[in-house]
């Protein structure tokens, strides 16, 4: 029978940081942002508006699974909710249980929330992947217990998927987009030299990391607002993802000037970018560029597709150039009737939302992804390889040094 224990410390849940990592490491989404240094990161400057409610549901004494969740209070039409939600607050495209069973998880989880309803009016499950990981578990676990759930489309992820060479992915961009493309090629390099500057965990010297992050906090200070405040957090979290070798930093100089920068994180299947900061006297087509040279570093590094945060900076380029879809993530709210005021909100909510439709937009994700490798990696024989994306991808990369292929130019000229 499934137990389910509640943490709301991080001390107290540190105790239990192993079997959260080997959870981790079997579950289908390796996201940075499911693993606890991503949330022991998050927690150290997420502010003091809500309560760490993490759930941890063990079977026969072993822990099967963890739900990471917190509860805060928020402004409603019917005055303010307690609810209970996930931790990622803009940080990432996608969030859910931790480990391979998600639905035992989630099943024991809102058995236990249904138990225990004093402290909390509105259960909100947003980032939900729906067409690919979640795939029904959420609304049938709330089913399960008699509940019906509220799905609405939450946010939309601009996508990359070149899936063929950088020179072939910008020959199928006919017509404006390509020359808007390079019309910000032309624009920025008017200003002075222009170059990307890359950093990934796997394949680059750690002491790189210091030089990217410092410039990163010159741009934040200067571009001021959201940046400076968010500063603190960003820190946090690539020190933690350079730890479990699953970061990815860029910086764009201009003239050896940095003005621009991105931090994204590893998974299995490619990047994701979470944050961009920007000069603000630069042009325009600073965040256009910045975007083509990543996703070009980006390909000669293996990425079967790079995902862009909506809260990013570069989410507006990325939907207007760069994009060869647009995935959905899910919001899936439930409250039990007795809480009146949710109740009424939902149903207010579910007659005014627009019906979503059951059709899947996305493949489910596949359970191996090819090894990346370098120019870099083919000229040393020193690599540092992530144990995490080795893991996923089967084994090392290969350290025989083979001929380095050219690099491909990044725009026509």
């Amino acid at each position: 029978m499934f137990q389910v224990f509640e943490v709301n410390s991080i001390e107290e849940l540190s105790t239990y940081r192993l079997a959260w990592e080997e959870l981790w490491n079997r579950g289908r989404s390796k996201r940075f942002q499911l693993s606890f240094p991503w949330l022991e990161a998050y927690w150290k400057y997420s502010g003091t508006d809500r309560n760490l409610k993490v759930l941890v549901a063990t079977l026969a004494g072993r822990v099967i699974g963890i739900l990471p969740l917190v509860s805060k209070k928020t402004d409603s039409r019917l005055g303010p909710l307690n609810v209970v939600t996930y931790p990622l607050d803009g940080w990432g495209c996608w969030f859910g249980p931790v480990g391979p069973n998600s639905a035992a998880t989630l099943t024991a989880g809102i058995r236990y929330l249904s138990r225990a309803k004093s402290d909390w009016d509105l259960l909100d499950f947003s980032y939900t992947d729906r067409d690919r990981l979640d795939l029904g578990r959420t609304t049938t676990a709330a089913r399960n217990i008699g509940w019906s759930t509220l799905e609405r489309i939450w946010q939309t992820v601009p996508t990359i998927q070149p899936g063929e060479s950088w020179g072939q992915f910008l020959d199928r961009k006919r017509g404006k987009k390509l020359d808007r493309i390079l019309a910000a090629e032309e624009e920025l390099a008017s200003h002075g030299k222009v170059k990307l500057k890359h950093y990934r965990s796997d394949f680059s010297d750690r002491n790189e990391m210091d030089s990217f992050l410092e410039a990163w906090q010159e741009i934040a200070q200067a571009a001021n607002g959201t940046a400076r405040e968010e500063l603190p957090m960003v820190l946090s979290m690539a020190e933690a993802a350079e730890d479990s070798l699953l970061l990815d930093l860029s910086l764009l100089t201009i003239d050896n000037k940095p003005v621009a920068a991105t931090i994204g994180f590893v998974h299995p299947h490619g990047l994701e970018i979470v944050r961009c900061v920007c000069l603000p006297d630069q042009p325009a087509a600073t965040l256009s560029v910045l975007m083509g040279r990543l996703l070009e570093q980006s390909l000669l590094l293996g990425d079967e597709s790079v995902e862009i945060c909506p809260a990013c900076s570069l989410k507006e380029p990325a939907r207007t150039l760069w994009a060869t879809k647009m995935l959905y993530s899910y919001r899936y709210s439930c409250t039990p009737l007795t809480h009146i005021r949710s109740a009424a909100l939902l149903k207010y909510h579910a007659a005014t939302t627009p019906r979503v439709s059951q059709k899947r937009v996305s493949e489910p994700l596949r359970q191996t992804t090819p090894v990346r490798q370098t120019e870099n990696d083919c000229q040393t024989e020193k690599v540092r390889t992530s144990p995490n994306i080795a893991a996923a991808t089967g084994g090392l990369p290969s350290k025989t040094v083979t001929p380095a292929a050219p690099r491909l130019k990044i725009y026509r000229q």
